[in-house]
């Protein structure tokens, strides 16, 4: 059995087209939605997700101008930056389909289309989504690990005998992928003794992520590290990437106030 191609194809035409277009594009994709009209349609994008929307151009009765396709695709561009559309009409031609890509569609298909050409132009445009997917994901990651960065390199340098002992066991730990517990008073270097595991182990090229635990409410614990989608409750205005995710091959250091201290993990 062929494998289907992930993500969502959101179909926006009559009924009659809806039905076909499904019919045909279900065999490829996971998951085909419709719409018999744009008039949900912005609600549906802030729910979640589409990779590929197939929009028709004309919805009025009598109307073959276009315009209102070029409406609702600048409406998509808006609300799900990462969609591609690809716009349809019975009334194509030359004209219509270079104002078309010049408006930002990624393809334009004369109806009726054949079987061949309707999913090739879908799977096109649902390729360069996921390379615009990838893409918001890399610069969304890199955003959030400007906050996060390890600006300060310089070694952890002690000489009581007390922190040469401390210094034994950040190598020895360090070499390890083991999870490591560190109390202490605050003031007294946790976070400095966390990044020296960090420096000497083999993650120290990878990302050094610090959570104050104690610092996150309840119902924000969750999404800030596991992160979220975009839709996935009121306020989820956009995909975000948890600390988990964000710290994978790094190091995760999540610290915690007790009443008589600071307690830390890394």
């Amino acid at each position: 059995m062929m494998k289907k191609y992930s993500g969502v194809v959101l179909i926006v035409d009559d009924e009659h087209v809806v039905i076909t277009s499904r019919m045909i594009l279900k065999q490829y994709f996971e998951n085909i939605e419709s719409l018999n009209s744009p008039k949900t349609l912005e609600t549906r994008l802030r729910q979640h997700d589409v990779d590929v929307v197939l929009l028709d151009m004309n919805f009025k009765a009598g109307v073959t101008s276009g315009n209102e396709g070029i409406f609702w695709m600048n409406r998509i561009h808006v609300l799900s930056p990462h969609s591609q559309v690809v716009l349809q009409t019975a009334y194509g031609d030359i004209e219509l389909a270079v104002k078309s890509i010049k408006e930002g569609a990624v393809d334009f298909l004369s109806k009726p289309w054949d079987k061949e050409k309707l999913v090739t132009t879908v799977v096109n445009a649902w390729q360069q989504a996921q390379a615009r997917k990838e893409n918001r994901d890399l610069k969304s990651k890199q955003r959030a690990l400007q906050d996060h960065l390890n600006y300060d390199d310089r070694p952890f340098i002690a000489t009581a005998p007390s922190m040469q002992a401390v210094l034994r066991d950040v190598e020895q730990v360090a070499a390890t992928d083991a999870s490591v517990l560190i109390l202490g008073e605050n003031g007294t270097g946790k976070e400095l003794v966390a990044r020296a595991i960090h420096q000497k182990s083999k993650r120290a090229n990878e990302p050094f992520i610090m959570v104050d635990v104690g610092a996150l409410s309840h119902n924000l614990f969750e999404s800030e590290m596991f992160g979220h989608e975009k839709g996935s409750f009121t306020d989820a205005k956009e995909t975000r990437i948890g600390k988990f995710e964000l710290a994978n091959k790094g190091t995760l250091f999540l610290a915690y106030r007790l009443a008589h201290g600071f307690s830390t993990t890394g």
